[in-house]
C-alpha cells in the first residue's frame, strides 16, 4: 500500500499559511532536530522573530515539484554567537519547520538569509 500527499493538500498548505503570519527565528541549540519539538533548543534573545510569508515557486498547485517556499534574515544585533538552528513558526507560536546544522559564527551586523522548501513530488 502507497500513502500520498494529494495536489489538494498542498493547496490547502499554500491558502492557510498566505492567510496567516509566519515568524521566522534562529538560534544557538546544537541538539539534532525532530518532530516531537515544539520550539528551537535555543533561540538568542537578543534578536527578534522576524515576519515571513510563504509563497509558491511553482506553476500552479497541480504539476511535479510543486514547492512552498518560507524565506527571511535575520541579522546579528547585539554579540558575536554561532548559529546552529533556525526554525518558522506560526502566530500560537507552535513550531513549523526546524532545522539544526553545523554552525554558522556571526559578529554583530552579520546578517543570515534562511530559505525552506516544503516539496511536493
Amino acid at each position: 500500500m502507497a500513502d500520498v500527499v494529494c495536489y489538494g493538500a498542498l493547496e490547502w498548505l499554500v491558502t492557510l499559511g498566505a492567510a496567516e503570519t509566519l515568524y521566522g527565528h534562529w538560534g544557538t541549540g546544537s541538539t539534532p532536530a525532530s518532530r516531537s519539538q515544539g520550539a528551537l533548543i535555543d533561540p538568542t534573545t537578543d534578536e527578534e522573530a522576524v515576519s515571513i510569508n510563504p509563497t509558491t515557486d511553482s506553476i500552479g498547485v497541480s504539476g511535479y515539484d510543486d514547492t512552498i517556499v518560507c524565506a527571511f534574515t535575520m541579522v546579528c544585533k547585539t554579540s558575536p554567537k554561532t548559529i546552529r538552528e533556525a526554525g518558522i513558526y506560526d502566530d500560537t507560536p507552535a513550531l513549523l519547520f526546524r532545522s539544526q546544522f553545523t554552525g554558522y559564527p556571526v559578529e554583530v551586523d552579520d546578517e543570515i538569509t534562511f530559505i525552506f522548501r516544503w516539496r511536493l513530488k
